[in-house]
C-alpha cells in the first residue's frame, strides 16, 4: 500500500454528525515516542478523541468530523518528515472559529528536548498560548490559536530559536490590545551569560517589580517578561542596573521612584553597588542584617556586579542605605 494516507470506507453517525475515519500510514516517523508525538498533536490541536496507533504496522488511525479530518490531512504529511529535513511547505492552515488558525514551526537551532521545552514554556505563558505540542523527530512546533496569536508565536520563537546569543541586540517589544498585562519584551543581555547570574536577575525582577511572568532563556541569553507599561518600565530600568561587566555600576539613577498604584507603600527602589563585600557570604550577611534591621523583606543580592536591590518605603531606604554604607567596610 502506498505509503501516506488511505481513506476507510465508512462513515459513522455521531451526536447529529457524521464522522469520518482515516488511516495514516508513517513513512518517516519509526519510534513509538515519535508515534505518540502526532498522537498528541491530533487529539489537542486537532480536537479528536478517537485516535489510535498499531506500531507494528506503523499506521495511525483517527475519527471525526469532516472537518477535523481534513486538518489532519493536512497535518499529518506535514509532521511526518524525517529528522533533518526541510521545513514544512504549507506551515499555515486556517479553519472557522476564534482560534481556527494552526501553525507549524521548524525549529533550526533548538536541539535538544530541554532547549525544546524551554521555548515551549516561554511561548505557552508569555503569550496565553494552550495548545502548543512539540514533535521532536523533525523539530517541530505546532501551534493553534487566533490569527493574532500565530504571528505572536511566530515573532517569539524567532526571537528563542537562535544558534547563539546576541549580546546587546536591540530590544525587542510587542503590544496587546485590551487585556491586562499589554507589553511584553525580548530582552537580550550584555552580560549576565551564566546559568546562576541569569536565574539570579530573574529572581530579583520577580520579586522587586512584582511581575509574574519573567523567564529566562538560557541558550539565547535573552529575558523575556509581560506586565503592564509601568512594570516593565521598572524591569527595564532593573536590568540596565544589574545586567554590567562583574564590578561595574549601573548607569544613574541608581533609585527609582514608583508612582503606580500596584507600588503601594513601598514605593521605592534602589540598587546599591558594595565596594568591599567581595564574597557571597558577605553580601548574603549585609543583606540579612538590612532585611531583619530596616524591616526590608525585599532585598536582594546579584553577585556579577556585587549589587543589593532593594524595595520599600522611603523611611525603610534610608535606613538601608544607612546599614549598607556601615557595613560594606
Amino acid at each position: 500500500m502506498r505509503k501516506g494516507i488511505a481513506l476507510l470506507a465508512f462513515f459513522a453517525v455521531s451526536a447529529g454528525a457524521q464522522d469520518v475515519s482515516r488511516v495514516y500510514h508513517f513513512a518517516n516517523t519509526q519510534s513509538p515516542a515519535g508515534f505518540q508525538e502526532v498522537v498528541n498533536v491530533f487529539r489537542t490541536v486537532g480536537d479528536l478523541r478517537t485516535v489510535s496507533v498499531d506500531t507494528a504496522n506503523a499506521t495511525l488511525t483517527a475519527q471525526g468530523t469532516a472537518d477535523q479530518m481534513a486538518l489532519t490531512d493536512w497535518l499529518f504529511p506535514e509532521l511526518d518528515q524525517p529528522a533533518g529535513g526541510p521545513p514544512p511547505a504549507n506551515h499555515i492552515y486556517t479553519m472557522t472559529g476564534t482560534d481556527g488558525v494552526v501553525r507549524i514551526f521548524h525549529l533550526a537551532h533548538a536541539s535538544t528536548s530541554a532547549q525544546v521545552q524551554e521555548i515551549i514554556n516561554v511561548v505557552r505563558t508569555a503569550l496565553d498560548i494552550n495548545r502548543l505540542f512539540p514533535v521532536h523527530g523533525p523539530g517541530l512546533l505546532v501551534v493553534r490559536g487566533t490569527a493574532d496569536e500565530a504571528v505572536l508565536a511566530e515573532w517569539l520563537v524567532s526571537q528563542l530559536d537562535v544558534s547563539k546569543p546576541t549580546p546587546g541586540a536591540p530590544e525587542q517589544a510587542r503590544q496587546f490590545l485590551g487585556v491586562r498585562d499589554p507589553e511584553i519584551r525580548v530582552v537580550h543581555l550584555s552580560h549576565t551569560d551564566s546559568p546562576v547570574a541569569l536565574q539570579e536577575l530573574t529572581n530579583i525582577l520577580r520579586t522587586i517589580t512584582d511581575m509574574n511572568r519573567v523567564f529566562p532563556v538560557q541558550v539565547a541569553d535573552v529575558l523575556v517578561f509581560r506586565s503592564s507599561a509601568d512594570q516593565v518600565a521598572f524591569a527595564e530600568w532593573l536590568v540596565g542596573q544589574l545586567d554590567q561587566p562583574a564590578g561595574q555600576q549601573g548607569p544613574a539613577p541608581h533609585q527609582q521612584q514608583l508612582a503606580a498604584a500596584w507600588a503601594r507603600s513601598d514605593s521605592e527602589a534602589r540598587v546599591f553597588y558594595l565596594t568591599h563585600a567581595d564574597t557571597a557570604q558577605a553580601m548574603m550577611d549585609i543583606a540579612n542584617a538590612v532585611r531583619k534591621t530596616a524591616k526590608v523583606p525585599r532585598i536582594f543580592t546579584c553577585g556579577q556586579v556585587r549589587a543589593m536591590a532593594v524595595r520599600g518605603s522611603a523611611s525603610q531606604m534610608e535606613q538601608a542605605a544607612s546599614l549598607i554604607a556601615e557595613l560594606d567596610k
